[in-house]
């Protein structure tokens, strides 16, 4: 079906295609209940104001955001190799242990860009042009702190 010479996956990409743990399903599913979901509910009480122009709605609690998404982070360590299904073979060992790396690897990747998005940010911070040090200030931060 999938594989076959002249299917669709292999006339446009040259390759089959094969969803890892029916992953496909679950997303799309997932996602389309989602947009349902969104559309019934509608935006948030407060978000619009009188005059239609949207307002920012701060988060409520940061720790409890955190716990939640080192919680979801650990989750997929047991579920995402766990989707092998078998540990007896090198093959699944292997397997396994690609998982786990590409499961991380993905994790620790948005984090740096995160990081790295404010890091010019918090350099532009400390430095200290010559005219501030001679001028006696300590440099951008002053004041601010």
């Amino acid at each position: 079906m999938n594989g076959e010479a002249g299917s669709f996956m292999m006339e446009t990409f040259g390759t089959t295609f094969h969803d890892f743990a029916g992953s496909t399903i679950v997303h799309s599913v997932g996602g389309w209940i989602a947009l349902v979901g969104a559309a019934i509910l509608g935006p948030r009480i407060g978000k619009y104001g009188k005059d239609g122009k949207s307002r920012a709605i701060p988060g409520h609690n940061l720790t409890i955001a955190a716990l939640g998404v080192f919680i979801l982070w650990f989750g997929w360590f047991g579920f995402n190799p766990g989707s092998q299904l078998a540990a007896a073979t090198t093959d699944d060992a292997k397997a396994i242990s690609h998982v786990f790396l590409t499961t991380n690897s993905g994790s620790l990747r948005r984090r740096f860009l995160c990081i790295g998005s404010k890091l010019d940010e918090i350099w532009q911070t400390f430095l200290v042009s010559d005219a501030e040090w001679h001028s006696g200030r300590i440099g951008r931060h002053h004041g601010r702190l």
